[in-house]
């Protein structure tokens, strides 16, 4: 049962780790957003292809969050991977000790 409990405990720890660097990504975003909204860097152009797909489906079930000429969306977005990783995080890791 060890190698199911470092499996879990592994996978939890890659999730965690990949749903730090798209917050991240998304926080870049927002700055940039800010400072120059209409760059065509290649850095901002990727970090713009793998955050606007999340934005766009959240737009579109919640037109009202972006309907005062602010966007919220972002922060919809952070609070989704907070509650990720508190409860699909945690609850692997809580997983993978029970395994032991």
């Amino acid at each position: 049962m060890f190698v199911a409990s470092n499996f879990l405990a592994a996978v939890a720890s890659i999730l965690n780790v990949v749903l730090r660097i798209y917050s991240y990504c998304v926080l870049a975003v927002v700055v940039i957003s800010w400072v120059a909204p209409r760059s065509v860097h290649p850095v901002v152009l990727f970090l713009r292809s793998i955050t606007e797909p999340l934005f766009y489906r959240i737009r579109r079930a919640l037109p009202f969050l972006c309907q005062s000429g602010i966007d919220f969306t972002p922060i919809v977005v952070f609070f989704g991977i907070g509650l990720v990783r508190m409860f699909v995080v945690s609850t692997l890791y809580q997983a993978a000790a029970r395994l032991q």
